[in-house]
């Protein structure tokens, strides 16, 4: 058997010294790091940044939903226009023919004959009183504002819900007071010529 060698840890001598010198004693550190005061505040201000760019992004959407469903009903009478110019009159006006005719946008779906808009309400086009009508229900009310206060359209009627607004360009606190289904979406109908 061979004998065991145990090794000793080899003091190395500093600064040519032949004794081991001893590390001072150490100062406290001021330990770094937030406290939790501090986190608090830090989540407060960010709460509050939170919710700003929330209400602004919500003011965004509603805007960029009205200005969508302005171009959506605008692209609607345009191809119903179209398709029935060389007709005589609006009478023979249906749904089927103008989904066969592809006169709504591609954003819309369409299921069973029954077209659908991007809020999942429907949209229809009827000739109604001598007039078409275009009809889209489910509409958010922030989007019915916008919408009802874009002024675009040559329109010659428009309801909300039902009830004609009497003008063609409604103040926003018209529009405010006619889009007041918050549960289930407004049903606006633009009427043309």
């Amino acid at each position: 058997m061979q004998p065991v060698l145990r090794h000793h840890p080899v003091v190395v001598p500093m600064s040519g010294s032949t004794r081991p010198r001893r590390a001072a004693p150490r100062t406290p550190v001021r330990q770094r790091g937030a406290t939790l005061l501090e986190a608090v505040a830090f989540l407060g201000v960010a709460a509050i940044v939170a919710l700003g760019v929330t209400a602004l992004l919500s003011s965004s959407f509603g805007s960029a939903e009205g200005i969508r469903l302005t171009g959506e009903v605008q692209t609607i009478e345009n191809n119903v226009r179209d398709l029935y110019a060389g007709q005589d009159g609006y009478t023979n006006l249906s749904m089927t023919s103008l989904i066969n005719a592809n006169a709504f946008p591609q954003t819309m779906a369409v299921s069973d004959g029954t077209v659908i808009n991007h809020w999942g309400g429907t949209v229809t086009v009827s000739y109604t009183d001598s007039s078409p009508q275009i009809s889209f229900t489910s509409v958010p009310v922030n989007a019915c504002v916008r919408a009802l206060t874009s002024g675009v359209g040559d329109w010659t009627g428009i309801s909300v819900n039902g009830t004609s607004l009497g003008t063609l360009t409604p103040s926003l606190t018209q529009a405010e007071n006619a889009c007041n289904q918050t549960m289930t979406g407004n049903q606006i109908t633009w009427t043309f010529q």
